[in-house]
């Protein structure tokens, strides 16, 4: 009977600790939460290169920057500061406890030199580099952009 609460008692201790494993090689991921990490489906038109949009929260109590991005599915990413005549930056501040929204009216990601056509439901993964967490790995799906057609 002493031996059968022993074992759940380490039982207990590994389910505890296990998590807390998973984390400690998380690389670079600490403090960044990223939300919503979307692409637009190409048409034959824009076959060459897309933007990519998302959320980055710095929930640590320290600022960052984004310093870089790389996809398997282009040759280059960019990021793009806003304006009509965007141009690529070197880096984006991201204040500590602040968002970071990268979309179509302000600074977003663009991914030149496709290796194909990305289609709506598609997935493919991203490399965010921060100048202070390193690497995070996302998962960015491809999103219908034409509009909801109203049925009758």
């Amino acid at each position: 009977m002493e031996l059968t609460k022993i074992a759940a008692r380490l039982l207990f201790v590994v389910a505890a600790v296990a998590p807390l494993a998973a984390t400690a090689h998380d690389h670079g991921a600490k403090g960044i939460e990223v939300v919503h990490a979307r692409a637009p489906a190409m048409s034959e038109a824009d076959a060459k290169s897309t933007t990519v949009y998302m959320t980055i929260k710095n929930r640590s109590d320290a600022g960052d920057r984004l310093i870089g991005a790389r996809a398997r599915v282009a040759s280059k990413v960019e990021i793009r500061e806003p304006g009509k005549e965007s141009k690529s930056v070197a880096a984006v501040s991201i204040d500590a406890g602040k968002d970071l929204e990268l979309n179509s009216t302000g600074h977003h990601l663009l991914l030149t030199g496709m290796n194909s056509r990305l289609q709506v439901h598609d997935r493919f993964k991203i490399a965010l580099e921060f100048e202070r967490v390193g690497r995070v790995v996302v998962d960015v799906v491809v999103e219908d952009t034409a509009p909801a057609k109203h049925r009758h």
